[in-house]
């Protein structure tokens, strides 16, 4: 037998379904917002780290570039140094240090006979959108020291600006 309590209820009505309908899609809708913010939160977090990294080895080759180059070089064909672009000449030939297509790059210089073109390109999709080289003394051509000031598209101001000190060999005779 049934206790007499149970019998008369024997389902959940319609307005507890609906009741439970609306409040299991809210709390659904909320589960994914979240999952989608996460989500943004940690594709922003690993684009910075590519351009921390990136910034990094670009700051490593950078050093190493004018570290074993003898000499800055004022023009090489239609390569010039300048406050934005850099060309240095080593015992492997000449390299460029500058921005190309909006990264900063670092190319080698190929010369064949009177004309300079362009070798291989190494790239650095850093955050940093703009260059300015600066030297030791007045003449980048008796320069000894190389300053570069990177400057992020975000933040203009001095706080975020990246500044990359490197040294030619000493004793080098161009």
């Amino acid at each position: 037998m049934i206790p007499r309590r149970f019998a008369e209820r024997s389902g959940f009505t319609i307005m507890e379904m609906l009741a439970y309908i609306v409040i299991s899609g809210i709390v659904l809708n909320m589960c994914m917002i979240a999952f989608l913010r996460t989500g943004r939160i940690a594709s922003a977090g690993s684009e910075r780290l590519l351009h921390a990294q990136a910034a990094e080895r670009f700051a490593t080759d950078f050093a190493r570039a004018v570290h074993s180059a003898q000499a800055v070089l004022p023009v090489a064909g239609s390569f010039e140094t300048g406050a934005e672009q850099l060309i240095l000449k080593s015992e492997e030939g000449y390299t460029g240090i500058g921005m190309a297509n909006g990264k900063f790059a670092i190319w080698d210089i190929v010369q064949e006979g009177e004309t300079y073109t362009v070798g291989r390109i190494r790239s650095y999709p850093v955050a940093y959108v703009s260059a300015q080289f600066q030297f030791d003394t007045a003449s980048p051509a008796a320069a000894r020291r190389v300053t570069l000031r990177m400057s992020p598209a975000k933040a203009p101001d001095e706080s975020r600006v990246r500044v990359l000190i490197a040294t030619l060999r000493a004793g080098s005779d161009t």
